[in-house]
């Protein structure tokens, strides 16, 4: 499946053929590593425009707590202490 809309239309993130893995594992091979650097950053800046947003890392919040405990939790992972009842 290489139509980039079909891609879109189910909100999945399409990567131009030339920036795809296999490419980028191949320029980092490179024994020239200013060559080597900019065909990444070639790459890169490929896939960049293809995307308003990449999610590069996305953690999932996993907390237990007991039934009677009401504690809330910040979205950067750090329970709130002080609110605990």
């Amino acid at each position: 499946m290489e139509d980039r809309d079909e891609y879109v239309a189910e909100n999945v993130f399409w990567v131009p053929e030339d920036a795809r893995w296999d490419k980028l594992l191949a320029a980092a091979q490179k024994p020239d590593i200013a060559k080597r650097n900019a065909t990444i950053r070639k790459l890169w800046e490929m896939v960049k425009e293809e995307a308003v947003y990449i999610p590069l890392h996305s953690q999932v919040l996993a907390h237990g707590m007991k039934a009677d405990i009401d504690m809330p939790v910040h979205p950067d992972n750090a329970p709130f202490f002080k609110f605990l009842k």
